[in-house]
């Protein structure tokens, strides 16, 4: 007989007809049977457990790969900042949100005063480094979670306030001017100052189903347009009514 083929159990009456001795043998066989499917299913439900882990862990970590690709898809190699794709993305749906509460927008504009000059003397490399320079300062002065910091590309950013009026956001925008001022990264062929310095265009509004991003863009950049004209290292504002 195969030893893979087990023997039936014996029915009531021949059990009837077992001494005590093939009855106490039936039952230790009986028992190791028994035992032999407890260690088999503990096995497999330790090997079902793995298989759960796994599966989680693999799912992570797709998980995190989709997620990271999709924050390298948004983001500025450079400065770390969101790019010029999500910026539009962001800009539609705040923009939306914002016409729906009747809330305050703001869009500002700004770029490094005199950048060619900067990298004309010093080097692209330094170049980049302001950048990333402008980067870092960015990331450490936009707290709020509605406020969105761009590389708009080259030396030109843009920022996106939500929620602040337009006195608040101009404020903001000029902390944020000083505070580039201040990191006093030195720009001898700056005629705004002797560090690098930057000039912001500001265009706020509480808007209506009738405004575009594209207008708000253009009213910021005319704005900055302005503050160069001014002599750069300045913020002007374009505060928009009922448009």
């Amino acid at each position: 007989m195969s030893e893979n083929c087990e023997r039936p159990l014996p029915d009531k009456e021949s059990l009837k007809a077992l001494d005590k001795n093939e009855l106490i043998k039936l039952i230790e066989d009986l028992d190791a049977k028994y035992r032999k499917s407890v260690e088999e299913f503990e096995h497999l439900k330790a090997q079902l457990e793995i298989n759960e882990l796994v599966l989680d862990t693999q799912k992570k970590m797709v998980e995190d790969a989709l997620s990271e690709i999709h924050e390298l898809s948004i983001t500025d190699h450079l400065t770390k900042l969101y790019n010029r794709r999500y910026f539009n993305d962001v800009f539609n749906k705040e923009l939306r949100r914002s016409t729906r509460e009747q809330t305050y927008i703001t869009l500002a504009i700004f770029d490094v005063d005199n950048f060619k000059s900067y990298n004309d003397n010093y080097g692209h490399q330094k170049g980049d480094e302001v950048l990333m320079a402008l980067g870092k300062l960015m990331h450490s002065c936009l707290k709020r979670s509605s406020d969105y910091a761009f590389r708009l590309g080259g030396e030109e950013f843009g920022v996106l306030l939500c929620g602040l009026n337009s006195k608040e956001s101009f404020e903001f925008c000029e902390y944020l001017r000083a505070q580039i001022e201040e990191l006093k990264i030195i720009h001898e062929y700056n005629d705004a100052s002797k560090y690098v310095s930057v000039s912001f265009g500001v265009a706020s509004t509480i808007p209506t189903p009738k405004t575009t991003m594209a207008f708000l863009y253009n009213q910021a950049d005319k704005a900055l347009y302005k503050a160069k004209a001014r002599g750069k290292n300045c913020s002007v504002l374009k505060e928009i009514q009922g448009e």
